[in-house]
């Protein structure tokens, strides 16, 4: 596996095959589920793992070669499951089950902070290899390529007197370090340990490499640990073993001194800023790294907006309450209200919508009976609250929707509810503008009557300006807008239109209609498709 180059990258093409890879997953979990529950193979998992590894040769294409593998393996792990469908282990199951799940969440991870971090998934392709008996994956396979010369780097380190309990110490430290317990006591050991390795190689061929093992113990507090790094650590206790049997030989291998340039290269150190400019190399940080973990473990996109739906729903449902029935709630209604009122505070809260969810609270604080409620300003206040929780919630889906994805927002002030409503409707108001459009030009190829089409420049004009509403983009607002033009001139002087006119004008139409449907289907817009309408559509003034 290559390490990350970039902290980012254009996460468009795999948006574009996300949905497919998402339902395949879907797929093949449902039939592993009745293979397990029916102990035989059940219809359609041989239909379903062609279609995985298919997924898994698209993946390759777009170069996410680690998403590709883990999903390769992981229809071998299956087909591996089918040759005994009668004997069926626990183990294997969640193996894959945790595989692909792994897969589907980091590529809603990946879109949504387009990051390209395959490390995040390198622990459960290991287990895959591991299981089918594959070469495992390496975290530093690209870091390798870079080492045909070591880097010399000047790392000081202060002599110790020599002595007789270095490995010992080591083996009580990495167990220290396999339980993912870093304390500052463990840190002080660890660097003990590396300045009697560093002061015993003096003028051997594994000097440099203690050099840097002691560098990697040093920030030991800032490291990203998983699996194949911990590996790292195991096998520092291996090669501390055989440079103790043999002091002046003793050679770590390539691959063995990349890991541990690794490890360095993700700490904040100078040392790390001078092996990034040495190897031109560069890698996200390892305290990088643990933030955007808290982040792939966040709950998922399907999650957030069922959870905001209800929300809204609830907190819909608890406004129209007050504003029709406060002046005559009776008390079982009014204490029905606030139960509500709370549960909506306490899921505010937990989505960590906090200023909100206190603004509620305070709210809520002076309703402490129906005479409060009844006051008309208290009133208007706690619904302006609801109002305002409606519009957290649309920004918070929003936050954890895709940037290819959003809906632009060009002013501000309109709440995000209306907003969207108003997305929807001009949507599908374009939508049939186009469709009806495409019936007028086709009826007028058929009759070769120009009077069908006196209505089509309002038309274009229309799907002009809710284009450049929907899309934000002033092209294809300029190709409609050229479009309109054009068969203006040509009523006015009753001019026939050509073969080759009528299919410019559908291609506008048709850039616009595949957008709509990009959109409902959650996919990114190819915004060079407006590129072509409007080369097209200058094709058309030049025409007139």
């Amino acid at each position: 596996m290559s390490d990350q180059i970039s902290t980012s990258f254009n996460p468009t093409a795999l948006l574009m095959v996300k949905s497919e890879i998402d339902n395949s997953i879907q797929q093949i979990a449902t039939l592993i589920s009745s293979l397990v529950e029916d102990q035989q193979v059940p219809f359609g998992l041989d239909d379903a793992l062609i279609q995985l590894n298919q997924c898994s040769k698209v993946l390759y294409l777009i170069n996410q070669e680690t998403l590709g593998k883990t999903i390769e393996y992981s229809a071998e792990a299956i087909q591996q499951v089918l040759q005994t469908p009668n004997n069926i282990k626990t183990s294997e199951i969640h193996l894959i089950s945790n595989a692909l799940l792994s897969v589907k969440r980091y590529i809603e991870f990946s879109c949504l902070e387009e990051k390209n971090v395959p490390v995040f998934l390198l622990d459960q392709l290991n287990q895959l290899e591991h299981h089918l008996k594959h070469p495992i994956t390496q975290e530093t396979a690209g870091l390798e390529t870079k080492l045909s010369n070591y880097p010399q780097i000047d790392i000081q380190v202060d002599s110790v007197e020599k002595s007789a309990y270095t490995h010992q110490l080591y083996k009580i430290c990495l167990k220290q370090l396999l339980l993912h317990k870093t304390t500052g006591i463990n840190k002080v050991a660890l660097i003990a340990v590396a300045q009697q390795l560093t002061t015993l190689s003096v003028g051997t061929p594994s000097e440099l490499y203690w050099k840097f093992v002691f560098e990697a113990f040093n920030h030991i507090e800032q490291n990203f640990f998983t699996a194949s790094r911990l590996r790292t650590f195991i096998q520092i206790e291996k090669n501390i073993d055989e440079f103790f049997t043999a002091f002046h030989t003793f050679e770590p291998t390539k691959t063995e001194f990349a890991n541990i340039i690794r490890i360095c290269l993700g700490q904040s150190s100078t040392v790390a800023e001078k092996l990034s400019s040495q190897l031109q190399y560069q890698v996200i940080s390892d305290e990088t790294l643990n933030t955007l973990q808290d982040k792939l473990r966040a709950p998922d996109y399907d999650t957030i907006t069922t959870v905001a739906q209800l929300l809204s729903d609830e907190i819909i449902t608890v406004r129209q309450e007050i504003e029709f029935n406060y002046k005559t709630m009776d008390a079982e209604r009014f204490e029905n209200l606030q139960k509500h009122l709370v549960d909506i505070r306490n899921t505010l809260a937990v989505l960590n919508l906090t200023s909100i969810a206190q603004t509620v609270t305070t709210h809520l604080d002076k309703l402490q009976n129906l005479e409060q409620l009844h006051n008309e300003l208290a009133t208007q206040e706690l619904m302006q609250s609801l109002n305002q929780a409606l519009n957290e919630l649309g920004l918070y889906i929003r936050k954890n929707t895709p940037n290819l994805l959003q809906r632009p927002v060009i002013n501000k002030n309109i709440a995000l509810d209306r907003l969207d409503n108003a997305y929807i409707t001009l949507a599908q108001e374009l939508k049939e503008l186009v469709e009806s459009s495409a019936n007028q030009l086709t009826d007028y190829q058929a009759q070769q009557d120009i009077s069908l089409l006196e209505t089509l420049p309002h038309a274009l004009e229309e799907m002009a300006g809710a284009a450049l509403f929907l899309f934000n983009s002033p092209t294809i607002y300029q190709a409609f807008t050229h479009c309109a033009h054009f068969m203006e001139n040509a009523l006015q002087n009753t001019a026939l239109l050509s073969e080759a006119n009528i299919k410019t004008i559908l291609s506008v139409c048709a850039s616009v209609d595949i957008s709509l449907e990009e959109i409902n289907n959650k996919q990114p817009i190819m915004f060079e498709m407006f590129d072509v309408a409007l080369r097209n559509s200058q094709e058309l003034q030049h025409a007139a």
